[in-house]
């Protein structure tokens, strides 16, 4: 099976910075441990089958995943 890879915008990069930054200030370690759990399960899911998340543009190919209520990712096949 093709493992496909997972590529992070420089805007969905800071913010994944500073939302672990503020769960780790404001909501300790262990939260901010199973949000990395919950985040690293959701991007395996996207790299061995993108087809899997919900078709959201179907004119640009564009697939939409909702992981939790706050963990969204958007694919763009290319």
């Amino acid at each position: 099976m093709n493992k496909h890879k997972v590529y992070l915008s420089f805007v969905a990069e800071f913010k994944l910075e500073s939302l672990i930054e503020y769960l780790t200030l404001n909501w300790g370690e262990k939260s901010k441990q199973k949000f990395l759990k919950e985040l690293k399960q959701a991007v395996a899911k996207i790299e061995s089958f993108p087809e899997s998340c919900r078709r959201y543009d179907s004119i640009n190919d564009i697939y939409k995943s909702v992981a939790s209520n706050y963990l969204q990712f958007v694919i763009l096949k290319k």
